[in-house]
Parts: structure tokens; C-alpha cells; sequence
């Protein structure tokens, strides 16, 4: 019988709602992100280790229906947060996942990931593969079989939160064409125009509307490049 030591899950999950950005309460939810670097502080070893032991219901369920034997769960946090300084794999992360099953409210799935070798990386090179259907045959397909309402209900969720976790580096081309899903790391954003007497601002030129905004530091390789190009000449 597993014996229940870790905190709630939805303790945890409280903390994480907490991480969005931009901290601006007019920007609707499913256009907020979560930044990697405070996804990380979130997760360190010893919250996931306890996260992994996760003292709800459900939680207990979903890990009695994918992995029936009590995992060494030391190791599978170990796994989850990476080693810096370790080899290849042992730097592979599962952060991102991890955030995105919390959030949904089903961390304990982050067990199918890890027993296929799918991290961070998978996810961040081919995001839209992670459909409702694929995640479903291809890491909880147990619970597919068993609970067949938790398994879509999960997958619906996972296919629509992935975009507030998984979010794209801004590199230095010249266009890029991203989905209508896909949640930008734009900060400060504001519209800009003519600005009426009354405040209005409206909009010039034949087409939408425009607006100026930051990239969040993290996501911005715009700037790295030109700072990498400036000390290039410099050395010159």
C-alpha cells in the first residue's frame, strides 16, 4: 500500500497561478505566459519529490492505473529537474511538462513522460504534435482504457495549456509565422497611433492595429545577437 508523505497537488498549483505574465489583470488568461525561469524556482528537487507523492485522490489513482509498482521516486525527481553538470540526458528536463499537468490538475501523468523519454526538448522542438489524441496514446494510455472521460479530459487540457508554457525564443528573423495559438513573451505591450483629445488611440494606416512592447529578457535573442555582434567588432 503506498503510503502518502507529499504535499497536495493543488497547493502547488495556487503557487503556480501565481507566475503568469504580464502581471496585468485587462490581459485575458490563454494570453499569459509562464516564464521557464520561474517555473524553475518553482520546481526545485524537494517540492518535486513531494509533488511526485502528491496526497490527493486523483493523484493516487492515476499512479495506481500507470505505473501499478511504487516508483523510486528520488529518482524521477532527479530526472524531472535535470543535472547542469551531468551528461546529455541527465541535462534533459521535464519542467515544462510537469508545469503544464499541474496546471491541468493531473502532475501524477508526468510518470508516461518520463517512462518514454519525453522532455522539455521534445515538447519545445514539436509542439504541435502534442495533440489530445497523441498524448493520449502515447503517455496515458492506461488511463485511456480504464478512465476514458479523465484521459480526454486531460488531453483536451494539455492540447490547449501547452501554448502558456511552451512559448518561442525571438531570434533575428527576418519573418516569422507563428500559429494563432502560440503565446508570445511580449511584456509592456501598448497600442500605438494617433492619440485623440479624449485619449483614443487610433489606429494609422490601412490595416489592424499596432503596438510597441517589450520581449521578456529570457526570451530575447535579438538582443543577445546584436550584443554578441558588437563585441565581435569591437575585438576586431
Amino acid at each position: 500500500m503506498e503510503t502518502w508523505n507529499g504535499l497536495c497537488c493543488s497547493t502547488l498549483r495556487m503557487e503556480l497561478d501565481t507566475l503568469s505574465s504580464p502581471d496585468d489583470s485587462n490581459i485575458p488568461d490563454n494570453q499569459k505566459f509562464f516564464p521557464k525561469s520561474r517555473i524553475r524556482s518553482l520546481f526545485s528537487y524537494d517540492q518535486v519529490l513531494q509533488l511526485l507523492q502528491c496526497s490527493c485522490h486523483q493523484c493516487f489513482i492515476i499512479r495506481n492505473i500507470i505505473s501499478p509498482r511504487a516508483p523510486a521516486y528520488h529518482k524521477l525527481a532527479s530526472r524531472i529537474v535535470g543535472n547542469p553538470n551531468g551528461s546529455r540526458s541527465a541535462k534533459r528536463t521535464y519542467i515544462l511538462i510537469l508545469a503544464i499537468l499541474l496546471c491541468i490538475g493531473s502532475p501524477a501523468l508526468i510518470i508516461g513522460f518520463l517512462q518514454r523519454d519525453s522532455g522539455d526538448p521534445e515538447i519545445e522542438e514539436d509542439l504541435e504534435k502534442f495533440t489530445s489524441d497523441y498524448t493520449q496514446q502515447t503517455f496515458w494510455p492506461k488511463l485511456r482504457e480504464i478512465k476514458p472521460f479523465w484521459s480526454k479530459t486531460f488531453g483536451d487540457r494539455f492540447r490547449w495549456k501547452k501554448y502558456n508554457f511552451v512559448v518561442p525564443t525571438i531570434g533575428h528573423e527576418i519573418f516569422s509565422l507563428y500559429s494563432e495559438s502560440v503565446v508570445l513573451p511580449f511584456v509592456e505591450q501598448r497600442r500605438i497611433g494617433h492619440v485623440e483629445p479624449d485619449g483614443t488611440v487610433v489606429s494609422e494606416g490601412a490595416y489592424g492595429h499596432t503596438y510597441a512592447f517589450k520581449i521578456l529578457e529570457e526570451y530575447d535573442a535579438i538582443s543577445v545577437r546584436i550584443c554578441n555582434l558588437g563585441l565581435e567588432q569591437d575585438d576586431g
